[in-house]
């Protein structure tokens, strides 16, 4: 580039630039020696100033070449941490395992997520499969009580105790392990077809119950309405959770594993994709992580 007689490249373009801050680096040192009656701490400062100003000078050359790469991967570094964990999805399937559980299972691996199981006892040679394949993926068993019978289990305190405690039994025969110690009630902790069988209150005492047994609960927030029907569809399924998801910062998502729900799989891996676009993070239920409670 020409400007008059004076032909301009880079280097002279520095050059120049460097110039420009001598001149500078001049005025201020001239400025900085004004008042020589000052004392001894504030000529340490003038010269600590001044050693400075030369600092930038002399790194002209060497900021014109920095690679600005390594601040756009701090950039990104950073936007990752916050908008990734600031959100939590809780993927809960109850009255398994089924058919529909190894189907379901092949999904989280696919997409390297756990989920928290709250089943049932199912005495068929596959359910029993199941409850090793679920534990030896790394997802979360949770008590469902053993029966799921409402007229039952509802129906007194003890008899609440006796199927939670037969389905602890019945999953540490199979697996080695016992389920974690969180439950989920059948209907959850605030149906209401428990006082046709034990009464009113019955469901505010068993959550004193299972409080005295060591256990905590937890319900849900986020309903796909899977069980609102023998089967509905795919898209009504995943429309209900990400539209519940939306405004969450967690999010403890029901759904059903029994045999009659395929569409709850064949919708599956479009609610975990679209979560995690939506900057989620999945996670298993645990006995403290998470208190979304409908009764307390």
């Amino acid at each position: 580039m020409k400007i008059g007689h004076m032909q301009f490249n880079l280097n002279n373009l520095i050059k120049f630039l460097i110039g420009c801050n001598l001149v500078m680096f001049l005025v201020v040192g001239a400025m900085l020696g004004v008042g020589n009656k000052d004392s001894n701490a504030e000529a340490s400062k003038k010269h600590t100033n001044s050693a400075a100003i030369m600092n930038i000078v002399k790194s002209n050359d060497v900021i014109g070449k920095t690679d600005t790469s390594m601040f756009k991967s701090a950039v990104k570094l950073t936007t990752a941490k916050v908008d990734k964990k600031s959100k939590t999805a809780f993927l809960t399937f109850d009255d398994g395992p089924s058919i529909n559980t190894d189907k379901i299972l092949a999904i989280l691996r696919k997409y390297h997520v756990k989920a928290t199981f709250f089943v049932n006892g199912h005495t068929d040679k596959n359910s029993k499969k199941m409850y090793k394949l679920i534990l030896k993926d790394g997802n979360v068993i949770g008590n469902h009580t053993y029966s799921h019978e409402y007229k039952y289990v509802y129906k007194s305190i003890p008899n609440f105790k006796k199927d939670i405690i037969k389905l602890n039994d019945y999953v540490e025969k199979l697996t080695g392990k016992e389920p974690i110690k969180v439950l989920r009630f059948p209907g959850g902790s605030n149906n209401r077809v428990s006082i046709r069988y034990g009464g009113k209150h019955i469901m505010k005492n068993l959550v004193k119950q299972v409080k005295k047994m060591g256990y905590s609960y937890v319900d849900w927030n986020v309903d796909s309405e899977d069980a609102s029907a023998v089967m509905i569809s795919k898209k009504r399924i995943v429309n209900n959770v990400l539209s519940e998801c939306k405004w969450k910062k967690t999010a403890v998502i029901l759904m059903h594993d029994s045999a009659p729900k395929k569409t709850t799989v064949a919708g599956l891996a479009q609610i975990i994709s679209s979560l995690k676009k939506k900057g989620f993070r999945f996670d298993t239920i645990d006995h403290m992580n998470t208190k979304i409670q409908f009764l307390k």
